[in-house]
C-alpha cells in the first residue's frame, strides 16, 4: 500500500439545530464525540486529527486527548445552511493542510463508525488510487440523493426511480468521507463520476434525530 500523509477532520458545531447539543449528548455513557475521536485516534494510518468547532464547551472536552488539534471554527461557518465543503476549506487554508495528500471527514454523528471502516475505507482509497471516496448503504425505499451502484462505479439516478430489494440503489451514509487534498481545492465536492464507493451495512450512522438516537445506543450495546 502507497504510504500517504492523511489529517481526519471532526466538525462538531454546538448549536444543533435538530438535538440540541448533540455532540456532547451522552451516547452509552460517553459524549457523542468520544466514539468518533477514540476511533480517529486508534487507526495508524491518520496522521493528524483536528476537531473544528464554535463551541468553547466541545474544544473543552476535546482537550482532554493530548494528541487532538483544536481549530476554532468562525460563527459565520457555523449556521444552521452552512456547507461542509466551506468548512473543510476553511480548515485547509487556516492550517496549512495542503502539506497532507489526503483528509478523512468523520462527522461525530456517526458514532457507530468502526475503527476497521475508517482502515479499510482508507485502504481502498490508496489501492485505487482515487481521488475521493465515501461510505454508502443500500435502500428499500425512495430517499434523496440516490445512487445507482455496480461494482466500483456510481452514477445518479432520479428520485422517482423504483427501488427494490433486487435493485443496487444507495445513499451516503454519512460515515466517511475521504478526498485528496488538491482535489478537493479545484473541485470543491465529494462525490464525481470518479469517487468510489464503501460499501456499509448500518442504517443508523448519521444521527440527526432523538429516535435515531436511542436507536443507535441499542446497536451499539449489542
Amino acid at each position: 500500500m502507497i504510504k500517504k500523509k492523511i489529517v481526519a477532520i471532526i466538525p462538531a458545531r454546538g448549536n444543533s439545530s435538530r438535538l440540541k447539543n448533540k455532540n456532547l449528548k451522552k451516547f452509552n455513557g460517553y459524549p457523542l464525540i468520544y466514539w468518533t475521536l477514540k476511533s480517529a485516534l486508534k487507526s495508524k494510518l491518520i496522521n493528524k486529527v483536528i476537531v473544528s468547532s464554535d463551541s468553547t464547551r466541545i474544544l473543552n472536552y476535546c482537550s482532554k486527548f493530548s494528541s487532538i488539534s483544536l481549530s476554532k471554527r468562525p460563527k459565520n461557518l457555523s449556521l444552521n445552511n452552512t456547507k461542509i465543503e466551506k468548512v473543510i476549506l476553511n480548515e485547509i487554508n487556516k492550517n496549512d493542510l495542503i502539506k497532507f495528500d489526503y483528509f478523512i471527514l468523520l462527522q461525530p454523528t456517526s458514532p457507530l463508525r468502526t475503527l476497521r471502516s475508517i482502515n479499510d475505507s482508507i485502504k481502498l482509497t490508496l489501492k485505487k488510487r482515487a481521488s475521493t471516496c465515501v461510505s454508502f448503504y443500500k435502500i428499500k425505499y425512495n430517499f434523496l440523493n440516490i445512487f445507482k451502484i455496480n461494482s466500483l462505479k456510481i452514477l445518479e439516478v432520479e428520485r422517482n426511480t423504483k427501488i427494490s430489494k433486487k435493485n443496487n440503489f444507495f445513499i451516503p451514509s454519512g460515515d466517511i468521507y475521504i478526498s485528496s487534498i488538491k482535489k478537493f481545492i479545484k473541485e470543491k465536492t465529494f462525490i464525481t463520476k470518479k469517487t468510489i464507493p464503501y460499501i456499509i451495512k448500518n442504517k443508523y450512522s448519521d444521527i440527526d434525530y432523538l429516535h435515531e438516537f436511542k436507536i443507535a445506543e441499542k446497536i451499539q450495546r449489542n
